[in-house]
């Protein structure tokens, strides 16, 4: 079995393509399936054969018919990788394959590509989003499945059996504070959004939280968002912005419930289309008080409500706006040591335009219990945050 996946904020319902080849042995066999020459397309399309053969636009529409099917849809760029096909031969080996790449020479497109045994990795970007895609057999799938794992995983729903010993990641996750108590658990809070086209690259990621997920919400109701200090100055704090939001709604949540936390901020955000994150941003930025949503009571209550007047007002469209915005629902999974929520926002083109465009942005927090009986898919998640490098060691 070879798998195809293809990771971007386009692809609902939560950022990914899964297409798998059960006819595939392994990536050879897929490499040798699926190459393309440049005899093949000018008997398909004969008109081909007064192209230039330098100019892939004038190839890209018959690679795209041929392999678009087979990739469940184009995306961008990738006829780019096919195109280098056409001129060499046929791979007979998994070095034959590796010399492909090479051929790139590590650049690809917008980005960066690479090759891990029986594996591909490539991320790029749109102009408007990055997006990155994954090519691998089982063999590798089989030997990593930490890497793997959530990659390949189909469904929305995730797993909810739960463990009953502590785990740890094999590698340095973001901790929100200095020191920390590590006798009561701890929660992984996986961020896969971004205010900006930055999508992958620069994605808040993934952090700890020294509590256990159903004590998540009291935990960050009663702790204080710890900065940092250059003199008298305010630098970042460890926090993401996102993780200060949520602190925001729990401290008014009954009893600083988390799952009201994420139902009111998924509420608000749903309100103003999408904006509530990116407002949050602006203030602080324009504002120059990191600390903005972390201080007392009455300050945060009076914060929330002047980020939601600034969301509110910038997700208003001009009448001369091509675009207005929207929201769709919302993708919910609660369990007591696992939850996600997928949000989708909405552009369309004002009538009579027939555009739209969906994005999605997926957060998953999981605690030490549910990573002791999903260890491989805790893992994969964890390396998902980390951005486009995902496959490598």
């Amino acid at each position: 079995m070879v798998y195809f996946v293809c990771r971007s904020e386009y692809e609902k319902p939560h950022g990914k393509r899964i297409v798998e080849f059960p006819d595939c042995e392994n990536l050879l066999a897929w490499f040798q399936k699926y190459w393309l020459t440049r005899e093949e397309l000018i008997a398909a399309e004969p008109k081909l054969a007064q192209a230039d053969p330098e100019d892939d636009w004038e190839w890209c529409d018959e690679i795209v018919r041929q392999r678009a099917e087979v990739f469940g849809g184009n995306f961008y760029d990738f006829s780019q990788f096919l195109f280098a096909m056409l001129d060499r031969d046929r791979p007979k080996s998994l070095r034959d394959v590796e010399e492909f790449i090479s051929s790139f020479e590590g650049q690809f497109s917008e980005g960066s590509i690479a090759m891990f045994e029986s594996a591909i990795q490539v991320d790029t970007n749109d102009d408007e989003i990055d997006l990155a895609w994954y090519l691998f057999d089982d063999d590798f799938s089989n030997k990593y499945p930490e890497r793997t794992s959530f990659l390949i995983h189909k469904p929305v729903e995730l797993p909810s059996e739960v463990g009953s010993s502590n785990w740890a990641p094999p590698f340095p996750v973001q901790s929100i504070v200095p020191s920390e108590d590590k006798t009561d658990g701890a929660t992984y809070c996986c961020f896969f959004s971004s205010s900006d086209g930055m999508t992958i690259t620069d994605i808040d990621g993934c952090f700890r939280v020294p509590t256990r997920l159903p004590n998540l919400g009291p935990w960050l109701a009663e702790h204080a968002v710890q900065f940092g200090y250059n003199g008298d100055e305010i630098i970042e704090s460890a926090w993401s912005d996102n993780l200060i939001l949520l602190r925001a709604f729990a401290i008014f949540a009954e009893e600083h419930s988390f799952d009201q936390a994420l139902a009111k901020f998924d509420e608000v955000n749903s309100e103003l289309a999408g904006w509530f994150p990116r407002a949050f941003q602006t203030i602080r930025e324009r504002s120059k008080k990191p600390e903005a949503l972390t201080t007392d009571t009455e300050t945060v209550r009076t914060q929330l409500d002047k980020i939601r007047q600034i969301a509110c007002k910038a997700g208003e469209t001009s009448p001369h706006s091509f675009w207005t915005y929207s929201s769709g629902e919302s993708i919910f999974q609660t369990t007591p040591h696992l939850k996600q929520v997928l949000f989708t926002e909405i552009a369309s083109g004002r009538p009579p335009s027939p555009l739209k465009t969906e994005t999605v942005k997926h957060w998953i927090f999981f605690d030490d219990l549910w990573a002791s009986a999903n260890p491989a898919l805790a893992e994969s998640i964890l390396r998902y945050g980390r951005g486009d490098d995902v496959l490598s060691s």
